[in-house]
């Protein structure tokens, strides 16, 4: 028997990208398994193989949404990410990203940090 509001059911254009998501993402696989752990719980409770009031089913449901609404935020910033990332090769090389070191940007101190830590303590210049 088919349960409803499968993540394939609700987000149809998006499948072959929740398949890899689920794969390669911990925290949407994570995301994925708790829908539809709710899901399947919902759908047990609704086809009255699993008795419980009305108000556990209406919590299960509203988890059911949250858990949507997250699903939907991250696959939308997943898909921004794929667009934007597709643009930025020509523009990554344009950009020169300067001295970098060990995976950290080397900071340079203004020369005048530089002359004012040279001078001692009590003010005169150093010998």
């Amino acid at each position: 028997m088919r349960i409803p509001h499968e993540l394939g059911d609700e987000f149809p254009d998006q499948q072959p990208l929740i398949k890899r998501l689920t794969k390669s993402s911990y925290e949407f696989g994570r995301l994925a398994a708790a829908y539809d752990e709710v899901n399947r719980h919902i759908w047990r409770i609704e086809s009255e193989d699993e008795p419980t009031t009305d108000e556990a089913l209406e919590k299960l449901k509203k988890r059911r949404l949250l858990l949507k609404d997250d699903i939907a935020a991250f696959l939308t910033k997943t898909r921004r990410r794929t667009v934007r990332s597709s643009t930025l090769p020509i523009e990554r090389e344009k950009r020169d990203p300067g001295p970098i070191w060990g995976g950290w940007w080397l900071w340079e101190p203004p020369l005048g940090a530089v002359k004012e830590e040279m001078v001692s303590p009590r003010g005169s210049e150093p010998e």
